[in-house]
């Protein structure tokens, strides 16, 4: 009654203004479903992958950026939280589908780990502690104290378990063995734990999505984590150890404070369930989201010209890594030398240069090198006729989480080949031209098979491959992102 009556003079200016009425009606549950629904979504992005625009993530990231900014009912009010970089290399991505984003100053959440440990322990932070002990050593020298000599033993001790801990990892080097500081581990440890969500949305209807190494900022919002795959829970020797730990980390954090974790292919989703500790139905799939150009795609020669690929060729998209199985499919490639199919033939590669940085070296080193073209990253708009006018379109990948260079060849009614392992055939399907990844002369017997096809076959093949990519495009215009952030938000 006391806090009716505080309220009661704010009510009338608000009734005398015409901004309330004057009897208010009982609100029904209709009402306020309605009301909730008029509502618009508020999607806090975090957008520290769009630093790097050559990698999946930041595909993944603009379409579904994308996707959200041009849905209308519920309407989506899309906040990107990213630094400098990210905001340009988004803009340029989006063109006008981008005037309404709300971008927001990443802030100390693009702090990495490493830069904190840098800080504390690197050599210049290691030359101060040590000018500081001698300072404090000629002050407790001139004027015993024994708060100094205190100051003076701490610094010392820490200082030397720092130099103790880089011998040992130097060591360990030296021996063959794991380099491990316990430091850096346990300035890793508490960065990616202490940053729990705290405080209030600032409105209603707020959604939080992270990808990897981002954090929640509210303990109010709708929690939703993208994990794209479990590459490195499955094969991690195919990465680097930092990548390893650092994803663990990021999956215990996920763990923690996500409400809902997202990827892209059942198979992904299975392979969630099976490697981490979450309820099943927390786990869910939206239809890996694609660029509008994919839709109705046109294709020029011209591109294909402007790389100057004069002769017919095999392509393969993806970044120069050891996931991506180049070197299988360069041995494979060498194996057809002698096929009168495979006259005239180059492989051609196109991608970013990833860990695997010897891969050069072993291409120089094999009879295909003269015949194996490396094109590096080609812009987003010549993508379409490099996959149209391959003579087949390969993706001998050993694992991938969704396989997006498969969905984008299907889509410009490409000759697709594939492993048959991960999620790669639930995207081109079990009747499509799949293959053993493990095993070179497998690649090779597919590769030859869809080089041999007859002018009606090829044509068909690549009919069957473009409706199949029609049938997911038609998936995601269904049950695309917004309605299934809409259904996490009301469920």
């Amino acid at each position: 009654m006391i806090q009716r009556l505080r309220r009661a003079p704010r009510r009338l200016v608000r009734v005398l203004r015409g901004q309330a009425p004057l009897i208010r009606r009982a609100s029904t549950e209709s009402d306020v479903l309605q009301s909730a629904a008029d509502m618009p979504i508020h999607v806090w992005i975090d957008g520290g992958p769009l630093g790097r625009e050559q990698t999946g993530y930041f595909n993944l990231l603009s379409e579904l950026i994308r996707r959200l900014a041009r849905h209308q009912s519920p309407a989506c009010i899309v906040h990107v939280v990213t630094q400098a970089s990210g905001r340009q290399a988004l803009l340029a991505r989006l063109g006008t589908d981008g005037s309404s984003l709300r971008f927001h100053a990443i802030g100390w959440r693009a702090v990495h780990w490493s830069q904190i440990h840098r800080l504390l322990f690197g050599w210049y932070a290691q030359l101060l502690i040590a000018l500081l002990s001698l300072g404090m050593i000629a002050v407790g020298i001139a004027k015993p104290n024994s708060i100094v000599v205190g100051a003076v033993i701490v610094s010392t001790v820490a200082q030397m378990a720092v130099l103790l801990d880089e011998l040992g990892a130097e060591l360990a080097e030296a021996l063959g063995r794991p380099r491990q500081r316990y430091a850096a581990r346990l300035v890793r440890f508490l960065w990616r734990r202490l940053p729990a969500p705290h405080g209030r949305a600032p409105t209603h209807n707020t959604i939080e999505i992270i990808f990897w190494r981002g954090r929640f900022k509210w303990d109010n919002s709708c929690r939703i984590a993208i994990v794209q795959d479990m590459t490195t829970r499955i094969h991690p020797e195919l990465h680097t150890e930092g990548n390893v730990v650092e994803f663990d980390e990021f999956l215990g954090y996920v763990q923690r404070h996500a409400q809902t974790i997202v990827t892209v292919s059942e198979q992904s989703r299975l392979d969630i369930i099976d490697r981490i500790a979450v309820c099943p139905s927390s786990v869910s799939v939206f239809p890996m989201p694609v660029h509008p150009q994919y839709v109705q795609p046109h294709f020029s020669s011209g591109f294909v010209a402007w790389h100057g690929i004069v002769n017919r060729y095999v392509l393969c998209v993806g970044t120069v890594e050891p996931r991506k199985n180049l070197r299988r499919l360069v041995r494979a490639f060498e194996l057809l030398k002698e096929e009168p199919a495979a006259g005239g033939l180059d492989l051609v590669l196109v991608g970013p240069s990833g860990w695997d940085s010897g891969f050069r070296e072993f291409l120089i080193g094999t009879d295909a090198a003269s015949r194996v073209r490396m094109l590096g990253f080609a812009p987003l708009e010549h993508l379409p006729s490099l996959y149209h006018f391959a003579s087949a379109v390969i993706c001998p990948s050993v694992y991938e989480g969704f396989g997006i260079p498969v969905l984008e060849a299907m889509c410009s009614s490409g000759v697709v080949l594939a492993s048959r392992i991960s999620s790669l055939p639930e995207v081109l399907g079990k009747d499509g031209i799949l293959f053993d990844p493990y095993d070179t002369k497998d690649i090779a017997r597919a590769l030859l098979g869809a080089l041999t096809l007859s002018p009606t076959d090829a044509t068909n093949y690549r009919r069957r491959c473009r409706q199949r990519a029609d049938a997911h495009l038609e998936r995601l215009a269904r049950e695309g992102a917004p309605a299934f952030l809409y259904d996490r938000l009301n469920g």
